[in-house]
C-alpha cells in the first residue's frame, strides 16, 4: 500500500522504532560481497526531481547492504540511453536504475527502436509516485485553468508548452489534457525536469506540464515565480494547488511512477536483498520526512507487485503513446 503524503509524517515515530528492531546487519548476507560498489543509473539529467530522490534514497539503501552505492546521471533519448546502458549490464545485481512510467515504456512504440522491453529487467520495487502539475509564470496572463483553456481553445497551437521529455509523465499528461479539453498547445519537449522548469521560469514557453517535486522551489506560494493553475490528479494536495477536475475539467489524473530495476537475470539472492534495502530505506523517518517536504507519495512494494504495476502502466499508457506518434 502506498502511503499518500497526509499519512507520511504521521508514520515517522513508526518507522523510527521499526528501525531500531531492525534484521540484524548486512554483513550476515552472502550478497553484495564485501568491498564491492553498485552503480544505480539515473537516465535523466542531474538536478530533476528522479535524480534529487535517487540520490536521497540510496545512502539509505547502502547503509541497509553494507555496501556503496554510486549514482551517475545517463540523460538523453527520453531516458532510452540510460535505460539500455542498465540493461546490457551484467547481470549480477551490481548495477540498478531508476526507470519512469511512462517514459521508460518507449519499447511500446516500435518506431523509438528501443534495445529493451519489460523482460530485459529484474524488477525490484518502487520508489515514489508523485503529481503532475500545470504551471505558468507569476507574471503570467494567466490566473486560473478556466483562463488558460479559453485563451488556448481560441487560439489553437499558439501557445507553447514545456514537458520534461518524449513520453514523459509531462509530455503523455500534456496530451492527455489536450484530449479531455480540446486545445491544441506546441509542444516544446525538453531532455529532463530541470531543463523545462528553466524554459519556463526563462518566459521561453507560456505553460509548462511538471512533477510536483520539481516544482516545489519555484512554487508562488513558497515565494518561487512559477504559479500552479492545477495538479493533474483525482487527489487533494498539502500545497493547496487545486485540481483540474475541481475546476470543472474532467482531466484523467497522471503521477510520475518512479522504481528500481536491475538487469534480467540477476541471482534471486540479490534481487531479495536489493529489495528489502529498498524498503528499509523507504521506512526511514528521514526518507519519510524528505518525501512529505519535496511533494512525493512513497511505499514499498513486493518486486511482483512492482511486476503488476508495470503491466497496468503498459496498459494505461499505450494509447497515449500512441497519439504521441500523431
Amino acid at each position: 500500500m502506498r502511503l499518500s503524503r497526509r499519512t507520511l509524517l504521521a508514520g515517522i515515530a513508526g518507522a523510527a522504532l521499526a528501525s531500531a528492531i531492525g534484521s540484524g546487519p548486512a554483513a550476515a548476507q552472502s550478497w553484495p560481497e564485501p568491498g564491492r560498489t553498485i552503480t544505480a543509473i539515473v537516465p535523466f539529467t542531474a538536478g530533476g526531481g528522479t535524480d534529487a530522490f535517487a540520490r536521497r534514497i540510496t545512502p539509505k539503501m547502502s547503509e541497509a547492504l553494507g555496501v556503496p552505492i554510486e549514482v551517475v546521471n545517463r540523460p538523453g533519448a527520453s531516458s532510452q540511453i540510460g535505460m539500455t546502458e542498465l540493461a546490457n549490464a551484467a547481470p549480477d545485481g551490481y548495477t540498478i536504475g531508476f526507470q519512469i512510467f511512462p517514459t521508460s515504456l518507449a519499447y511500446l512504440d516500435p518506431e523509438r527502436q528501443s534495445a529493451y522491453t519489460r523482460d530485459s529487467f529484474t524488477p525490484i520495487g518502487p520508489a515514489f509516485v508523485v503529481e503532475s502539475v500545470l504551471a505558468v509564470r507569476t507574471d503570467s496572463q494567466f490566473e486560473t485553468l478556466g483562463q488558460l483553456v479559453e485563451h488556448a481553445t481560441a487560439n489553437p497551437g499558439v501557445l507553447t508548452a514545456a514537458t520534461p521529455g518524449v513520453l514523459s509523465t509531462g509530455h503523455l499528461a500534456a496530451i492527455g489534457f489536450e484530449q479531455a479539453t480540446g486545445v491544441d498547445f506546441a509542444l516544446v519537449n525538453f531532455q529532463g525536469g530541470g531543463p523545462s522548469v528553466t524554459a519556463t521560469l526563462g518566459g521561453h514557453v507560456a505553460v509548462g506540464f511538471f512533477a510536483m517535486n520539481e516544482l516545489l522551489p519555484q512554487l508562488e506560494s513558497r515565494g518561487g515565480q512559477l504559479r500552479a493553475l492545477a495538479v493533474l490528479s483525482d487527489q487533494d494536495n498539502p500545497y493547496e494547488v487545486p485540481t483540474a477536475v475541481s475546476q470543472g475539467f474532467d482531466v484523467p489524473s497522471y503521477a510520475p511512477d518512479v522504481g528500481i530495476v536491475a538487469p534480467a537475470g540477476i541471482p534471486a539472492e540479490a534481487q531479495a536483498a536489493l529489495s528489502e534495502a529498498l524498503k528499509a530505506a523507504l521506512e526511514d523517518p528521514e526518507i519519510i520526512a524528505a518525501a512529505a517536504d519535496t511533494g512525493n507519495s512513497i511505499g514499498w512494494e513486493s518486486p511482483e507487485d512492482y511486476t503488476a504495476r508495470w503491466i497496468e502502466a503498459e496498459e494505461r499508457y499505450a494509447p497515449l503513446i500512441e497519439l504521441a506518434k500523431q
